[in-house]
């Protein structure tokens, strides 16, 4: 830990940042990803996976400075001086986001649990019973109609699209990791799964939303499949008379 920036569990907990966390008792227990995670009044920062969920290694204080400079964001410090901003499962997080949509933390809570209910491992921990958060193949192969049932409304198709672009890779977390801000958005922004689990840039993506329509990949096509169709008719002596055909 690079200085002893106060930590409040509360406050973090309860910020809006993450979802399946109850406190019982004087422990606090969580889900992050496939963890589970339980926390007391005194950290165990020697914790590997309390120190990384933390981000002990983040240096607080150059964050700190630096947020001040905004007058917002300064008195949102002085008034909760130990909240964090927390490293969650990136899964997890980039779901959690899509659910929050339009909505409030008990909604978003109440979606997130049914999720993982239906879709996540059983854990019983301490005697209780807990669900670990869905696995990417697991809501990339669910029908649209299961994962509707767990109150996701219009929000359905995107979690099973968001879930088919990792499942498949098209959204690597490792990679995104290595890149800075600009370059991880650039780079989420370029991907969209059709409905058929075919991937498009985000221009259909933005047509879908904006005729309320749902496309597959025969709504696609790339210039290599337009000059592909164009040399085959040729070949097949679909052009008469000695006519050009030119694909500009």
């Amino acid at each position: 830990m690079k200085d002893n920036f106060e930590t409040n569990i509360e406050d973090t907990i309860n910020s809006g940042q993450v979802f399946l966390w109850k406190k019982i008792n004087s422990k606090w227990y969580g889900i992050n990803g496939k963890k589970t995670l339980i926390l007391e009044d005194k950290l165990d920062v020697k914790s590997r996976e309390i120190h990384n969920f933390f981000r002990y290694d983040d240096d607080f204080q150059k964050i700190k400075k630096q947020l001040s400079k905004d007058n917002v964001m300064k008195k949102a410090i002085s008034n909760f001086p130990g909240m964090r901003i927390l490293r969650q499962d990136p899964f997890q997080c980039y779901i959690s986001f899509i659910v929050s949509s339009n909505s409030n933390i008990p909604n978003i809570q109440t979606r997130l649990q049914k999720l993982s209910q239906r879709f996540g491992e059983r854990k019983m921990i301490d005697g209780m019973e807990f669900f670990l958060f869905p696995k990417p193949e697991k809501l990339a192969n669910a029908s649209i109609t299961d994962i509707a049932k767990c109150g996701l409304g219009y929000r359905t198709k995107y979690v099973k699209k968001a879930s088919i672009a990792v499942d498949k890779g098209m959204i690597n977390f490792s990679s995104l990791k290595k890149l800075d801000y600009q370059e991880a958005r650039d780079s989420l922004c370029q991907v969209f799964v059709l409905d058929d689990g075919g991937e498009a840039d985000l221009d259909l993506g933005n047509y879908e939303r904006f005729l309320d329509v749902n496309l597959s990949g025969s709504n696609s096509s790339s210039s290599g499949q337009i000059y592909q169709e164009v040399i085959h008719r040729e070949r097949s002596g679909q052009y008469y008379e000695g006519k050009t055909v030119q694909a500009g």
